[in-house]
């Protein structure tokens, strides 16, 4: 397996990669590791277990974050989603269509329809593609 490089320091992956070595005579042995472990850790005070323990903390806390600003983008997308959805449906009916309830059908006696068109857009969305006629 492949390890990034932006999740370990190199002398570890090294450490990793020769004890993943394919052929066997060419692996390191435990009192290798522990040596190489041992000179990799520059704060003796502190456990090898510790230092994993402290980066894993500071990994746990770093996607923490990253989940709070996605969750922030994600309630963002959906008040916009809203919005859109408001501006197109009375705001009970879109309510009501957004937790699944069934919307009955309303009969007016009167109502008025107005059609209007804008002189020329027609031949721009022919000539254009539809993310040239949303940016327009």
């Amino acid at each position: 397996p492949k390890i990034a490089h932006d999740h370990a320091s190199n002398d570890f992956i090294d450490v990793i990669e020769r004890c993943w070595e394919g052929d066997p005579g060419r692996r390191i042995g435990l009192p290798e590791i522990k040596n190489i472990l041992y000179d990799l850790n520059p704060d003796r005070r502190i456990s090898l277990t510790d230092r994993m323990l402290k980066m894993m903390n500071k990994y746990t806390n770093q996607l923490e974050v990253l989940v709070e600003e996605r969750t922030l983008q994600l309630a963002d997308e959906k008040d916009r989603a809203d919005q859109l959805l408001y501006s197109m449906l009375p705001r009970a009916v879109a309510e009501k269509l957004k937790v699944g309830e069934h919307v009955p059908a309303e009969a007016f006696e009167k109502a008025s329809i107005y059609f209007s068109d804008i002189v020329g857009f027609t031949d721009m969305c022919r000539a254009s593609t539809p993310f040239q006629v949303v940016d327009f």
